[in-house]
């Protein structure tokens, strides 16, 4: 499982599960494409800092300008990423449910 933190405080956390695991997660936040519909976290950002509905943030195909995925990128990069390996995908999801319980990310 991974966390993104802005400011010393998390803002995300996700599990890294899948074929891909953590290397295709990250791909998809990092992404720079004006598709949000695949990052969940990129969506959380556009919601949050720019005021957008989430169906506006995840539209396929994206209607979201071009300064407004600007932003979005450029606020992801001030973030800093942690991740935890765990046992099992169960203990991962445990640990996800508990550290969300603790806060709510944007």
């Amino acid at each position: 499982m991974y966390i993104w933190f802005r400011d010393g405080e998390p803002v995300y956390v996700g599990e890294a599960k899948g074929v891909k695991g953590l290397r295709g997660r990250l791909r998809a936040h990092l992404a720079v494409s004006t598709d949000l519909s695949r990052s969940t976290l990129r969506a959380s950002v556009a919601v949050a800092q720019l005021g957008v509905t989430r169906a506006y943030a995840r539209r396929r195909p994206s209607i979201m300008t071009d300064a407004e995925i600007k932003h979005v990128n450029e606020w992801l990069t001030g973030c800093e990423l942690g991740w935890q390996g765990c046992a099992t995908a169960i203990a991962a999801h445990e640990l996800e449910v508990r550290l969300r319980s603790e806060w709510t990310p944007p």
